[in-house]
């Protein structure tokens, strides 16, 4: 498994190429809701950002994996974008399940 440092010096050319707006990135080693080692990458974006193009966005996240794979890497790459003000970009974030009223 590749570190953190190696897999953002990996991935960071390719999102931004489809994500011209990032403020921030950052990588972690998590463990997915499988409960399988996996990696987050959060994108966060400039104000203002222009609206996704999601095309792009899906051949940039594949690209990515691809050049990790080509690296030995085997986890599977989530990547969570979310604007200036901390909302998600896209609808992305599992939702959070209502409770029922009493009656």
């Amino acid at each position: 498994m590749l570190d953190d440092s190696s897999i953002y010096r990996i991935v960071k050319p390719i999102l931004h190429r489809a994500l011209p707006a990032v403020e921030t990135m950052t990588v972690e080693s998590v463990v997915d809701h499988m409960d399988e080692p996996a990696i987050r990458v959060t994108v966060k974006h400039k104000e203002g950002a222009p609206p996704f193009i999601a095309r792009t966005f899906l051949d940039a996240v594949n690209e990515a994996m691809d050049a990790l794979r080509h690296k030995g890497e085997t986890r599977y790459l989530y990547v969570r974008n979310l604007y200036s003000d901390g909302e998600p970009a896209l609808d992305d974030m599992p939702k959070t399940p209502r409770r029922k009223k009493r009656a």
